[in-house]
């Protein structure tokens, strides 16, 4: 046998050999795939910490309730005039809880209180209201008419005339429940003046029957 036959014998015995021996190559092994972790379920009754909803009821401290606003006054300009009687008797008709602040063109001194609202602040003091002083800044204490009665000495003169006209009739009905601020100012010389009368709603605890005479 020549050397090249041996060659190719050895090669097909060998090759009959690793056949008969079973010889087989592995496959790579596969990895298996991953499984999620299961997600935990809350005990029965037990609420979420992070989600929680507020209970029934409950305000949350941003959503409170704010503080409640005064209502701004309604301003009536002073002319000696039956018209200015009529707007102030409507004016202080429908305020309702809102002030009614007179206001005055120009200076008026403590002694010298035009007679249409001289009669006006004696309304008030006949349906059993306070008429009151409130001093300059600098003094901003309110005390009663009663203390500086000498600053408006024809005040009480009209006390006894308001059943004879209508007219008074419904001056009196616009301050049945109203008290008054008679709001003083200084200029710059330290003369006292009157800056606004301001009516504003009587106090339910302060109502009282009108006074008699």
């Amino acid at each position: 046998m020549s050397a090249n036959n041996r060659a190719y014998f050895l090669i097909a015995v060998m090759a009959s050999v690793a056949f008969g021996a079973g010889l087989t190559v592995a496959a790579p092994a596969q990895t298996a795939a991953a499984v999620p972790e299961p997600v935990p379920v809350p005990a029965a009754g037990a609420a979420p910490a992070a989600d929680a909803t507020p209970a029934a009821g409950a305000v949350p401290a941003a959503d409170a309730a704010p503080a409640p606003v005064t209502p701004a006054a309604i301003a009536v300009s002073f002319i000696d005039l039956q018209a200015f009687d009529d707007d102030l008797n409507a004016q202080l008709g429908k305020a309702g809880e809102q002030a009614v602040e007179v206001e005055f063109y120009s200076a008026v001194s403590p002694n010298q209180i035009p007679p249409r609202v001289e009669r006006r602040l004696a309304a008030v003091r006949k349906e059993g209201g306070r008429v009151g002083i409130v001093q300059p800044q600098a003094n901003s204490s309110t005390r009663s008419i009663g203390a500086a009665i000498g600053l408006f000495s024809g005040l009480w003169n009209f006390m006894k005339t308001f059943e004879a006209a209508a007219t008074e009739r419904a001056m009196v009905r616009s301050v049945k429940d109203r008290d008054a601020d008679i709001v003083l100012g200084r200029d710059e010389q330290g003369a006292v003046f009157i800056r606004k009368i301001v009516f504003k709603k009587r106090p339910p605890a302060e109502t009282s029957t009108p006074k008699q005479g």
